[in-house]
């Protein structure tokens, strides 16, 4: 699997973009975090979101996946 980053604003954490290709050089005002294959999946796929105020990927209420049978 390739490698996934997440570029975000360096002064808010607010998220840019999602990809396997990311600049060089990175302009200043933005840093490149690279993601665990889970975190780029679950962002992919709708799954999770970016929160800005921790900087992390978090999962979406009733989301997780897979789901445990009953």
């Amino acid at each position: 699997m390739s490698e996934w980053y997440i570029v975000i604003r360096r002064d808010t954490g607010d998220a840019y973009s999602i990809g396997t290709v990311i600049a060089d050089p990175m302009p200043a005002e933005f840093v490149a975090i690279p993601l665990s294959d889970a975190d780029a999946d679950s962002l992919n796929k709708g799954r999770g979101f970016w929160d800005a105020a921790s900087r992390s990927v978090v999962m979406r209420p009733g989301s997780e996946w897979p789901v445990a049978p009953a």
